[in-house]
């Protein structure tokens, strides 16, 4: 987290470390609300109110924790809060309203519409336009002796916002500086937030319209959004019913008073969560609001656009560019001593996706990763979520082949807050590869938060391909034959190489695409992959995973509280995959945290856990004399996903060799098992390695090791009757004997292990025409089933 060395009355930019992914989450509401609940607990947010906007619809909004800790009393959607700086972009509108009506103009010098003059004392002659104002390059610095020193508590101030203005700008005033009213460069060249100057702005709207700021604020911006408990002054309110402000000291919370201050127009409204609503809904609709045109939709897409993109380039009109979202609005916080930037509230929206998020808090920490969560979900967000897939096909192997009708049995979530009936649901291919026989589906009735209790049938019928691949399908939902919301879905045509599976079920596996990370890197190695989500697949078994060369499973992305790390029914289904002689890659950062008490991590998994968290930013070392050796990397920066948060350390136990170390502490970061089965378990996430080129390489010799010679029982005594000759061999001929109706797999292995030749072959002698093999002993492997026969074979 970036912290800011400027103090911030009441905004902060906001920086976030990765990204989000366009992709479509299926994380349910109370997996929201869990993760919230634990960010709350983990940064000391004592209460907490938010909601998500979407297509002109409540999404998701709830709240969370205590309004009042003294009372007792719980955050309600009707809790009121301090907006702090969210309040600047009301202010932004109103003062863009008399813009339309030619009463101002942003790049007049604000003299023009003041009872007194205000002048840089460095630059008298330079004019400070409105525009300067809004986009903070007026030159007009916030001096927090004074301000802090105006703060009032448990009441409105004593003085109005010209008597403040006056004092602190004007030669002579109570509070006038030279160097701490004014930044020391020239107006509109430099850049400086400033509080005060958004407070001027307000001041403007009240010479100019003839009415006292919160006034014109009520009849022209807050009525007419129908915020009717919204306001500026705390004599207003139930004060029975405000959110009481909060600081952490000594791990304690301490009540801080119900603040105020002269400077209503940059950061004192009081809101709450539904009126807030009202506000975001104006802004997605182009400035309108239940039939009333607030604002045109050109002026809002004026006041969000950077004003000076040389010194100032995320400033709007009083609006913010979060630039790692790209998305407008505003934070609130405060910060009585300006060595910690608390941010409170934030209101942003995402005007070409139509969402936004409304966000209000009283606690001593910073909301971040709550708020990153809550975008993720708005952009992830479905009216009808997919819970469930299941496939069956003509064959009942799971696997879609060449020219099979199967069947699709889909379950879906109403997540709306309302019931919904007559859903007809319709699939529809994009893929000339996939053919809909059974295109539609009824929904007669699905409770608000219900899931289907009946799957939805569709059949579909594959064509003729030459390469396994993904086919993209879209489930479109129409009510009353209006399209109501959509879903896009895949089906594997196939056999792939390797099985992915993908278990994650909180927000963070979206975070930065994850899956793809592995999926480059099995293509990297030549292969092909297929992608299933445990939690969403119905229907994953042993012999299904079987039909694959490996099955890498990750898992743990950020933290067991939010997500269960490979659950009972898990564990059995990967112990009898094992058992049956899988190839198995498992990569989580807190596997061992989850399951480090459980027979399965020691019996299955062949480790214990040594740290719950090992420090990220330590080199990642590979062991002498194992599928590691001479591999080093870190698991922070880079290309990787950056999601290492905690990853553990281990050793290896029964028969398993530690492959990597940390660099610091030389605990064990990875293991790898050879005997009946073949595993590879690293405690942090594959995604993370930091470059490519790395990633694809230590796949590579993961796949190399699943698929090398193994000892396998002999007791299939027709495996003791096979020939192979001439052995040396001078021109690397071979002819393999074997008893008539036999049929078995050959493979032959260079001496480090690596694959050099495969085929299916039959009873009957064979002449077996081998590509050029360069001088040296090599491993041949004869198996039927899951036992071998395995010989030295010697080309000279």
């Amino acid at each position: 987290m970036k912290n800011f060395n400027n103090t911030l009355l009441f905004f902060v930019f906001l920086l976030i470390f990765v990204p989000f992914s366009k992709s479509k989450a299926q994380v349910s509401p109370e997996t929201l609300a869990t993760l919230i609940e634990n960010q709350m607990s983990a940064y000391n947010i004592s209460g907490l109110s938010a909601s998500i906007i979407k297509n002109g619809d409540i999404a998701w909004q709830g709240s969370f924790g205590l309004m009042n800790r003294e009372t007792d009393r719980p955050a309600t959607d009707t809790t009121d809060y301090l907006l702090y700086s969210a309040t600047k972009p009301f202010t932004g509108i109103a003062l863009m309203q008399l813009q339309e009506q030619g009463l101002v103009h942003l790049d007049s010098s604000v003299n023009l519409y003041l009872p007194f003059e205000i002048r840089h004392p460095a630059y008298p002659n330079d004019n400070i336009t409105l525009r300067m104002l809004m986009a903070h390059t007026a030159g007009i610095m916030d001096n927090w002796d004074v301000i802090n020193s105006l703060m009032s508590f448990n009441e409105d101030p004593n003085i109005n916002i010209g008597e403040f203005l006056e004092n602190y700008l004007l030669p002579g005033g109570a509070y006038y500086g030279a160097a701490t009213s004014f930044a020391n460069y020239r107006p509109g060249e430099g850049s400086m937030y400033s509080n005060v100057g958004a407070t001027l702005v307000g001041f403007i709207i009240e010479c100019v319209s003839a009415q006292p700021y919160a006034e014109y604020m009520q009849e022209h911006i807050l009525d007419p959004l129908e915020m009717t408990h919204s306001t500026f002054y705390l004599a207003d309110l139930d004060t029975a019913n405000l959110a009481m402000e909060y600081s952490l000291r000594s791990n304690q919370y301490h009540a801080e008073g119900f603040r105020s201050a002269p400077m209503f127009p940059a950061g004192f409204l009081h809101t709450r969560i539904p009126e807030l609503n009202n506000f975001m809904m104006m802004l997605l609709n182009n400035g309108n609001f239940k039939g009333q045109q607030l604002i045109s939709p050109e002026t809002l897409e004026l006041i969000c656009t950077p004003q000076y993109p040389d010194v100032s380039p995320y400033a709007g009109l009083l609006f913010a560019f979060e630039y790692v979202n790209e998305i407008w609005g505003h934070t609130g916080g405060y910060s009585a001593t300006g060595t910690n930037n608390r941010v409170k509230t934030a209101v942003f929206f995402d005007a070409e996706e139509d969402w936004g998020v409304c966000l209000l808090s009283n606690g001593d920490g910073e909301p971040w990763n709550i708020l990153n969560m809550l975008y993720q979900y708005a952009r992830d967000y479905k009216k009808l979520a997919l819970v469930d897939m299941e496939i069956e096909d003509e064959s009942e192997e799971g696997i879609l082949d060449k020219n099979e009708s199967a069947v699709l049995k889909l379950n879906i979530r109403n997540k709306t807050d309302r019931d919904l009936h007559n859903i007809s649901a319709v699939l529809e291919s994009r893929s000339s590869l996939v053919q809909i026989i059974q295109q539609e589906a009824i929904v007669d009735e699905l409770l608000a938060g219900q899931i289907s209790g009946e799957p939805l049938l569709f059949e579909i019928k594959t064509g003729n391909f030459d390469q396994p691949q993904n086919a993209p399908l879209c489930l479109m939902f129409y009510q009353d034959d209006v399209l109501i919301d959509s879903l896009d879905l895949s089906v594997y045509l196939g056999q792939a190489d390797v099985l992915l599976v993908k278990d994650e079920e909180h927000i963070y596996s979206n975070h930065a695409l994850v899956s793809n990370y592995y999926l480059d890197a099995v293509a990297g190695c030549g292969k092909t992959a297929q992608l299933i989500d445990v939690n969403l697949r119905h229907g994953l078994n042993v012999d299904f995973m079987k039909s694959f060369e490996a099955v890498c499973w990750f898992t743990g992305l950020e933290n067991q509280n939010f997500h269960q790390i490979i659950k009972n029914d898990e564990q059995q289904l990967i112990a009898a995959y094992l058992e049956a002689g899988g190839r198995f890659f498992l990569s989580s950062q807190n596997a061992g945290e989850s399951l480090d008490s459980t027979s399965f991590y020691a019996n299955w998994l062949h480790a214990e856990e040594v740290l719950p968290t090992e420090n990220a930013n330590q080199p990642v070392i590979g062991k002498e004399g194992t599928l590691a050796e001479g591999m080093n990397f870190f698991i922070t920066g880079g290309d990787g996903s950056n999601t290492q948060y905690s990853p553990s350390s281990i050793n290896a136990l029964s028969g398993a060799e530690l492959i990597f170390e940390y660099s610091q502490s030389a605990n064990g970061a990875g293991l790898m098992y050879e005997g009946a089965y073949r595993l590879v378990y690293l405690p942090f996430g594959f995604s993370a390695i930091h470059q490519q080129a790395k990633r694809t390489e230590l796949m590579q010799r993961i796949l190399d090791f699943f698929d090398g010679p193994q000892d396998l029982p002999e007791n299939d005594a027709a495996l003791n009757e096979i020939k192979i000759y001439p052995n040396p061999s001078p021109e690397g001929k071979l002819n393999i004997c074997l008893p008539d109706g036999m049929q078995a797999e050959l493979a032959i292995y260079n001496a480090s292990g690596m694959k050099c030749f495969g085929k299916t072959i039959h009873g009957s002698t064979l002449p077996i025409i081998l590509p050029p093999f360069p001088p040296g002993v090599y491993t041949i492997i004869v198996q039927r089933g899951y036992n071998s026969r395995k010989s030295l074979f010697i080309v000279l």
